[in-house]
């Protein structure tokens, strides 16, 4: 394949077809970085010339790895990229990166060099809904999932609905963490679609404000229409009884936001009925 290719100085259509031909016996081969053979390594890795299987079977047989900016890998369709990258043909640094920011195999390259990537959380990356769902669900499923990796998310996608849910649940695995941007607490607390976490995350919200009527108010409108009534002192709402939803009305209650609740029978079921305060201070 070397003849072929010094005497065509670049790779040509007959070279690709000696290639695809010989694949078992080029796949054999071991092409390391002082070998001559190894000038073949841009030119045919860095570009969609070989079939897909030939070119899988060829990029193993090179020692040498992209560990710096080439330009090519931006057209580098997306099939190849992510078998470089499952292969170590890239390494995880900021030249590389640049170029793989640019390209569809970007959360697989992060997905690939996870714990690298926490690490350097800081890089400039292209920030997409996809790569913020994939790092959330990393994270939830790490018993030390990092708020600091979390907040490296843009505020335009943390108060995204679909982020909601995880978002949720690494902040209560966190004591006392919540969003410090209160807009994109709210969010949270109104997309999550899980009510215990969603609760939770208000009550949470409501203590971290120090009790104020005002945030409460606002948490419980987040809620929604279930909860936002307790707001409204002209009502008298029930409840399941449900371990969250009695913390909510015991804190409350505590704060004297509402006066009291108590449990009854309606219609059979057991509920918690609650009795608002006359004023709102």
């Amino acid at each position: 394949a070397m003849t072929y290719y010094n005497y065509c100085k670049n790779v040509t259509e007959e070279l690709v077809n000696y290639m695809e031909h010989y694949v078992s016996e080029l796949a054999a081969i071991t092409i390391r970085e002082q070998d001559p053979a190894n000038e073949l390594f841009e030119d045919l890795l860095a570009k969609n010339i070989l079939s897909i299987s030939t070119y899988k079977a060829f990029a193993s047989t090179f020692t040498t790895v992209f560990d710096y900016s080439c330009k090519d890998l931006k057209n580098l369709d997306k099939e190849r990229l992510e078998f470089l990258i499952s292969k170590d043909k890239l390494l995880f640094n900021q030249e590389v990166l640049g170029v793989i920011n640019d390209t569809s195999a970007l959360c697989h390259y992060i997905e690939h060099f996870y714990p690298r990537f926490r690490s350097h959380f800081n890089w400039s990356y292209n920030w997409t809904e996809e790569l913020a769902i994939l790092v959330l669900q990393k994270e939830e499923n790490l018993p030390d999932s990092s708020l600091e990796v979390v907040n490296a998310i843009p505020t335009s996608l943390r108060i995204k609905p679909k982020l909601a849910n995880k978002l949720a649940a690494i902040y209560l695995k966190n004591e006392d963490a919540i969003d410090e941007d209160e807009e994109i607490s709210m969010a949270i607390i109104n997309n999550c679609n899980d009510e215990r976490n969603s609760v939770q995350l208000a009550i949470r919200y409501m203590k971290l404000s120090n009790g104020d009527f005002g945030k409460i108010e606002k948490a419980l409108c987040a809620l929604g229409h279930k909860y936002e009534i307790l707001a409204d002192k002209s009502k008298r709402p029930s409840f399941e009884g449900k371990h969250y939803q009695l913390e909510l009305l015991d804190y409350l209650k505590g704060l004297g936001y509402i006066a009291s609740f108590k449990k009854e029978i309606k219609e059979k079921n057991t509920v918690y009925r609650v009795y608002p305060t006359k004023n709102k201070e």
